[in-house]
């Protein structure tokens, strides 16, 4: 890829976010919750476009409507997928706006605990910055940062009910 071809305008914000939650429930039944995106994320647009539905290889346009997820609409291409266990997916967006992640890569697993099952997650964000000096470039490094944490902060705890409420 050549540098006029570059995702960002100027120079791109890195993102890279870990963590981890226990949810109420052993992996066989948390597992159809996490890939119950939208009970659990705010879609305004969630939908096939091709490859095989529920499988490696699925192409999703998607956007969300939570705070911190960006303005356009996205591609999710399922990258790896180990049902009951982990999905990888590999988000591009067409026309990133400055402000929106611009390429992405979203990784959850479930693993069994004792009180049911912990679910991991791993993000890495390519934020699209606009051309400035070294301390614009840091004013929007930090808001990317926030807008994750701030996504993150929101959905999370929304997938934590979502399967208490199934098990109780």
């Amino acid at each position: 890829m050549s540098a006029s071809s570059d995702f960002a305008v100027g120079r791109p914000v890195y993102v890279i976010r870990e963590g981890e939650l226990d949810l109420a429930a052993p992996p066989e039944v948390a597992w159809s919750h996490v890939m119950n995106l939208t009970a659990w994320q705010n879609f305004k647009k969630f939908e096939h476009v091709s490859g095989p539905v529920g499988a490696e290889g699925e192409l999703q346009a998607m956007l969300k409507d939570e705070p911190g997820s960006g303005k356009t609409p996205y591609f999710a291409r399922t990258a790896l997928l180990e049902p009951g266990k982990r999905i990888v997916w590999k988000l591009v967006r067409e026309a990133p706006a400055p402000g929106d992640p611009a390429l992405a890569v979203v990784d959850f697993s479930l693993t069994p605990t004792p009180e049911g099952s912990r679910f991991r997650y791993a993000t890495f964000y390519e934020c699209v910055t606009t051309d400035g000096d070294e301390q614009d470039w840091a004013r929007q490094r930090d808001t990317y940062h926030g807008n994750i944490r701030t996504l993150i902060g929101t959905v999370m705890p929304k997938l934590q009910k979502l399967v208490k409420d199934a098990t109780a």
